[in-house]
């Protein structure tokens, strides 16, 4: 029996490895990462909703001005690196604060 947000659900009639299967996609939709800049930790986002992803971080900094930076993703953390340091501490600061809200 798999729980999933308070939802019982019965899949006696999977075998084992399908309703593990299963219950990973049903997580899916609660990815957490964690997000850093030039390696250090800023915070996590949890991605709510099937439609969001973590890119919308790349998104918000670029509409807040910051162009210098270079994304990448690695299993489940999101790490940004600023090309210079001043950027970063900026970058670092608004992060803080994005994640908190989100």
């Amino acid at each position: 029996m798999t729980d999933y947000n308070n939802w019982q659900f019965n899949m006696w009639f999977l075998p084992k490895w399908d309703q593990e299967e299963i219950s990973n996609e049903l997580k899916l939709a609660h990815d957490r990462y964690h997000v850093y800049v030039n390696d250090d930790f800023v915070g996590n986002r949890a991605l709510l909703t099937q439609n969001e992803d973590i890119f919308a971080v790349e998104d918000y900094l670029r509409k807040e001005g910051f162009e210098e930076f270079n994304t990448t993703l690695e299993g489940d953390h999101f790490m940004i690196e600023a090309y210079n340091d001043s950027e970063a501490s900026k970058m670092k600061d608004m992060l803080e604060t994005y994640l908190q809200i989100r």
